[in-house]
């Protein structure tokens, strides 16, 4: 027979979340702006930003679930309540959500370049590694010239002598007698 736990307590949330409640300002993230392949259940959806949730956190009191990003700012308020039923939110209150977490990160993901050719897709928890490979996603020029737009399959392209890099590297017209010169 498996026993009902109460409420963690604001050490076993603060140690829940690997120590992220932290008072110190951070960037606002949001939830996941991607395109998932079937329906989202809703919740799994952040009340806040309205994208799925990124590093889910849940109210203790109402069993709301937020992007722990989103929820932040409004935990650092003194005297704050929960955006939905505005029951009182401290803290204490509030706990990482590593199942949910777990259950986000197997929904299953189309590549952000999907439209570009790209087929791939798989788990969300495997997006970033794909798209630091794909072919498909735009990455700033090896010459830095200014561009971020490239698509990583283009790159040689770009930068060959006959490409559109204004920093390509030319070989010097008195190469073929023994100059070692390159440059622009």
């Amino acid at each position: 027979m498996a026993t009902e736990r109460g409420p963690p307590s604001q050490s076993t949330a603060y140690l829940a979340s690997g120590g992220n409640f932290s008072t110190a300002p951070r960037p606002f993230i949001g939830g996941y702006d991607v395109e998932f392949v079937s329906a989202i259940p809703p919740d799994y959806i952040c009340p806040i930003c309205q994208l799925v949730c990124r590093d889910p956190v849940q109210t203790t009191e109402c069993g709301h679930r937020f992007c722990e990003s989103c929820l932040e700012p409004i935990l650092r308020k003194n005297g704050s309540f929960c955006p939905l039923d505005r029951r009182a939110l401290t803290r204490e209150k509030v706990y990482a959500d590593r199942a949910c977490k777990r259950t986000i990160n197997s929904l299953e993901v189309k590549c952000q370049n999907y439209g570009s050719e790209c087929e791939w897709s798989g788990e969300l928890a495997n997006l970033p590694t794909h798209l630091d490979v794909c072919k498909h996603s735009p990455i700033s020029c090896v010459n830095k010239c200014g561009r971020t737009d490239i698509p990583r399959d283009q790159m040689s392209s770009h930068v060959d002598v006959d490409g559109d890099c204004p920093l390509a590297i030319v070989p010097c017209k008195y190469c073929d007698i023994g100059c070692k010169f390159k440059g622009f």
